[in-house]
């Protein structure tokens, strides 16, 4: 989803539980679903360069997630469910 200019990634995305990484940078996103939470097995989170403003706080349920990247966005304020991703996030 790289490039693509999409604004919105689907409800749905949630219900893919083998995702592992999630590429979705240089879009026009201004938020991500809260389903992003039931991502499990989500090990990347790829969203630089797009326009979020914010992040669910069940971000905090992707136990596996070791790399978060927010560069270039508008964010204010991070959700402090991120703290509960101390043990494993090494790259924000």
């Amino acid at each position: 989803c790289a490039s693509n200019k999409i604004t919105a990634l689907p409800d749905s995305i949630g219900s893919i539980q083998s995702l592992r990484l999630i590429k979705a940078n240089n879009n026009m996103m201004v938020s991500i679903p809260k389903s992003i939470g039931q991502l499990q097995r989500l090990k990347r989170l790829v969203l630089s360069n797009n326009i979020l403003t914010s992040l669910p706080d069940e971000i905090g349920n992707c136990n596996n997630l070791e790399s978060l990247l927010l560069e270039n966005n508008s964010l204010c304020r991070l959700p402090l469910s991120l703290a509960l991703l101390r043990g494993c996030l090494s790259e924000l």
